[in-house]
Parts: C-alpha cells; sequence; structure tokens
C-alpha cells in the first residue's frame, strides 16, 4: 500500500511539475493598431492575453514600458507608424534604437514581428522597399539579443510589391486572414 502511495505521489509532483504555470502561458501584446485591433483570446484561446495595443503608436511609445515585464513573455508589432519619422541615411540609428527600447521592457521572451508592407491611401510607391530594408536591419540587430524571436511576417503578406489584399481591408489593418497568418507564425515560434 505504501509503495502505492509513494508512486501516487510522485506521480502527481511530476504532472505539476511539468504543467505550464499560468505565467507561463501569459502573453502582453505591445504595438499600434495592427495589435489594437486583433481578438487575441480567439487567436490564443490557450493563453492569458493581454492586449496593449494603441492606434497611432510608434516606437515612442514603447519607452512607456520599460522595465515593466520583467520575467514575462511578450508579442511586439510596431513600427509602421514611424516610417516618416527618420530618413535612408539614419535608418540602421532607428533599427538600433527600436530595439534597445524594446529590449528595456526587461521581457524574459520578446516575440519581435517584422513591420507588414502596406500600400495605404497616400504612400509612396516605394514605400514596401524601405520597409524591407528596415527589417533587414531590425532582423540583424535583433541577432544581438538572445530574448528577442524575431517573426518575418513581411514575406507572408507581400504580394507584386503591395501588402497582399486577401490580408489587408485598406492596405494597412488586416483582415480576419491577416490575423490568422499572424496566429500561425506567433504559434510557431512560441517557446
Amino acid at each position: 500500500m505504501r509503495k502505492l502511495l509513494r508512486l501516487l505521489v510522485a506521480l502527481c509532483v511530476c504532472m505539476l511539475m511539468s504543467c505550464s504555470t499560468e505565467e507561463d502561458r501569459h502573453l502582453v501584446f505591445i504595438g499600434d493598431s495592427i495589435i489594437a485591433r486583433w481578438d487575441l483570446e480567439e487567436s490564443f484561446p490557450s493563453y492569458v492575453v493581454e492586449n496593449k495595443g494603441i492606434s497611432g503608436s510608434g516606437i515612442e511609445t514603447i519607452a512607456n514600458y520599460a522595465n515593466k515585464y520583467n520575467g514575462k513573455d511578450i508579442v511586439v508589432m510596431v513600427g509602421t507608424n514611424d516610417l516618416y519619422d527618420f530618413d535612408d541615411s539614419t535608418m540602421i540609428e532607428y533599427a538600433k534604437s527600436y530595439l534597445a527600447q524594446i529590449v528595456e521592457t526587461n521581457a524574459k521572451t520578446i516575440y519581435l514581428y517584422s513591420i507588414l508592407p502596406r500600400s495605404f491611401e497616400g504612400d509612396s510607391l516605394s514605400i514596401n522597399q524601405r520597409i524591407e530594408r528596415l527589417n533587414s536591419m531590425i532582423q540583424s540587430e535583433a541577432e544581438n539579443y538572445g530574448n528577442v524571436v524575431y517573426i518575418d511576417a513581411y514575406s507572408y503578406f507581400i504580394a507584386d510589391g503591395d501588402i497582399n489584399p486577401q490580408y489587408s481591408y485598406d492596405g494597412l489593418h488586416l483582415t480576419p486572414y491577416g490575423y490568422e497568418v499572424l496566429s500561425k507564425l506567433l504559434n510557431s515560434k512560441l517557446r
């Protein structure tokens, strides 16, 4: 009887240790209107999700989260609203500042989406070439940080030089199909 009791206790302990804690199943999403409009509960039903998306925000908004997510996992998509705040000669400085701001959140793991292509009203014809260059710089800079998991969503959303119209209804904001792609990409990277 004692052997059976010990076996049951050992089994319970193993099960408890292998289960994820709620902290492990918690994701904080930070970013612009693409994050703000995302139905995260539907996309990630097995996670506790927090949506900190703010329409119109850029990388300066991330500075408000410095040292606020110590030990937590965050998901970041930001930058599309910053595209006119710097020129090509200062793009590398922007990429470095971009990563520095995000890393200052002190998150355990940062899942960082690339900036998506766009074809919003008033965008220049070369906007997506510029985004592609910037994403390349951001990705290179992200490699300097062991807690940043870069997610290249750009290549999944680009079609004939613009954002795939199946994924965006206005050239910037996403359709449910676009959010499905983002969800699949993140799920494939979650640790």
